[in-house]
């Protein structure tokens, strides 16, 4: 008998639920829903034109003019140098230390020569192309 009237007292109760509405906490977030607003798009031109992972990418846009790295030379850690060939097919050997065009070799790598100059560092890969002249460069900006 107490499970009939248990039974009966749940389908009353699923029939007709009790009305009572709980009053609202004002410490919750609000129920009306917002569109997200985006943040505002930041200019990546300045991201796209140098980017990072570019491998001859130059800090600074520093560079040796024309100059091309073209051999190492290296016995042992003090006695190092770079051989360098200008546009007009001349080599200049630079040893650690010395300076060319404002630029100071610092140290010399296996595939690399680092220098130290007036725009901040420099490294000059083997194998990289040459930088241009800066007078051809404004003639090809001035000649399409």
């Amino acid at each position: 008998m107490t499970a009939v009237a248990l039974i009966g007292g749940l389908a009353v109760q699923a029939v007709a639920p009790a009305q009572t509405a709980l009053p609202e906490d004002p410490a919750l977030a609000s129920r009306r829903l917002r569109m997200p607003v985006p943040p505002a798009v930041p200019a990546y031109a300045a991201i796209t034109s140098a980017p990072v992972f570019t491998p001859d990418r130059r800090p600074g846009g520093a560079e040796l003019p024309g100059l091309r790295l073209v051999g190492i030379a290296a016995f042992g850690r003090s006695l190092a140098s770079a051989v360098l060939r200008a546009p007009d097919g001349t080599t200049r050997v630079v040893r650690t230390g010395e300076s060319l065009q404002g630029w100071r070799l610092i140290s010399v790598g296996a595939d690399r020569a680092n220098f130290e100059g007036p725009s901040g560092p420099l490294r000059l890969s083997l194998n990289a192309a040459p930088a241009p002249p800066a007078a051809a460069a404004d003639k090809e900006a001035a000649n399409p």
